[in-house]
């Protein structure tokens, strides 16, 4: 599935249904960054921000449906697990 990319610099529209790679040769950086600067609402350059082209939902919107597939248990046990076991960033 291919997505496009509305691009904003400081909130205004510059670029409208583009796609990543479009994006990354207009603004100069690695493809792969795009989905992080979505994802946390980042800002390229300090002034340049994305939205994927028709999404209506925020963007956690994926990770909530994702997690509307497990049981509240199972939902527990990850947690717990991701808790205990996950990666502590502090401590880099």
């Amino acid at each position: 599935m291919k997505y496009y990319y509305n691009v904003f610099k400081n909130g205004e529209l510059v670029m409208e249904k583009v796609t990543s790679k479009e994006i990354c040769n207009q603004l100069g950086f690695r493809k792969q960054n795009l989905t992080e600067y979505i994802r946390q609402q980042l800002k390229y350059k300090g002034s340049y921000t994305f939205k994927r082209y028709g999404d209506e939902e925020p963007e956690h919107s994926y990770y909530d449906r994702s997690l509307s597939r497990f049981t509240p248990q199972m939902l527990r046990e990850w947690r717990t697990m991701n808790a205990r076991y996950g990666k502590k960033v502090g401590n880099v």
